[in-house]
């Protein structure tokens, strides 16, 4: 027996986990848009939510537009949790100050106009903004915020013009009435560790409750494996399953906020020609073409990066420090590529935001 008596607990890691101002990782998270809610939870009561370690009031005025508040009014402390939401803003509920989505008080029905011009009272906000069925809060320095990134999944422009089809996000129901939308008290590496970790599924799930998502996922014997990705990290996993079909499910972390979940009900009774973005279940013939395109991609890409490097020079420059070129020389670099390569010279009009989510380092989590 080991005994338990003097057991010492070992410290976490704070430089890792802790997410208040001023921490490494605070400060990291607070360079990025961060999704606060759905925008449809934006109606007629404001919002109080916790991000960070930071409590904010989030609120739809009457004219659509969505702000994010301190949650406690600058003139007496009160809660703007329980303001009203009205055409121009949210009016706390004590003495009837208006705050508009920028934090500017633009109401005091107790006092005369000249005063509250005199006063010139904020009440300490963050730029909001909303997009594919999120609303987003940036936290960081004021004017430091990076593009709101565009990603294909979750934006209703690019799908309805591309494919016909408009997304609506909502709580992903698992059983019952549980939905995953559900806000998280835990920290974020604990929710990210439980996204690639596809064994907790074959022993909780599986084996020791019995059985709970009733489809390929409990069937057969699994092999599992991680990558990393462009984005963040992954785990395949693999299974032949009874009637002759193989299942290949995928679980993306994608940093710093979203993780994308694939179907848990999938039957695997039906081979599909092709693999989707999360899983896939195939037949053998399907199977053999299925692995042949995928080499030809991963043979197509590697020759591509072995360009790219090529035409970008040596990263490694002595005269920087740690021995790198700098990212926005290397982004020149790539400029220049492009602009050689294109039939006028010059690098052909995009719009820098609508990109491929494989073109950023992050997306968005709870997006189920």
């Amino acid at each position: 027996m080991k005994s338990a008596y003097g057991r010492q607990t070992p410290a976490p890691d704070y430089e890792l986990t802790c997410v208040e101002p001023g921490s490494p990782m605070g400060e990291l998270l607070r360079r990025y848009w961060q999704p606060v809610c759905a925008s449809n939870e934006l109606r007629d009561l404001p919002r109080k939510e916790k991000l960070l370690c930071e409590e904010i009031v989030v609120f739809r005025d009457k004219k659509g537009r969505v702000g994010a508040l301190d949650p406690h009014c600058a003139h007496r402390g009160t809660s703007l949790e329980w303001g009203r939401v009205e055409e121009d803003g949210l009016r706390c509920c004590y003495h009837g100050w208006l705050y508009d989505t920028q934090g500017q008080c633009i109401d005091m029905p107790c006092e005369t106009e000249e005063f509250r011009n005199a006063m010139e009272v904020w009440q300490p906000a963050y730029p909001a903004t909303e997009y594919g069925g999120l609303v987003f809060v940036y936290m960081g320095p004021p004017g430091t915020e990076p593009l709101l990134p565009r990603f294909d999944v979750i934006d209703p422009a690019w799908n309805s013009q591309e494919r016909g089809e408009d997304v609506v996000l909502r709580g992903m129901r698992l059983w019952g009435d549980y939905a995953v939308g559900m806000v998280k008290d835990c920290n974020w590496l604990q929710h990210y560790e439980n996204i690639v970790d596809p064994y907790h599924l074959l022993m909780l799930h599986q084996w020791i409750s019995g059985d709970q998502f009733d489809g390929a996922l409990m069937q057969g014997k699994a092999t599992i494996g991680w990558e990393k990705t462009p984005l963040g990290v992954r785990y395949n996993l693999i299974k032949d399953l009874p009637n002759g079909n193989r299942m290949v499910r995928h679980a993306e972390c994608i940093v710093p906020n979203m993780f994308i979940i694939p179907s848990i009900r999938e039957p695997g009774t039906v081979p599909m020609a092709q693999a989707t973005r999360h899983r896939a279940v195939m037949g053998r013939a399907d199977r053999q073409r299925a692995c042949a395109r995928h080499q030809h991609r991963r043979l197509a890409a590697r020759e591509r990066r072995a360009k790219a490097r090529l035409e970008a020079g040596d990263r490694h420059d002595r005269r920087h420090p740690a021995g790198l070129v700098p990212a926005a020389q290397l982004r020149a670099t790539a400029a220049q590529a492009r602009r050689s390569r294109s039939p006028g010279g010059a690098a052909p009009d995009r719009d820098p935001r609508a990109r491929t989510p494989g073109e950023f380092g992050y997306r968005y989590r709870h997006a189920a």
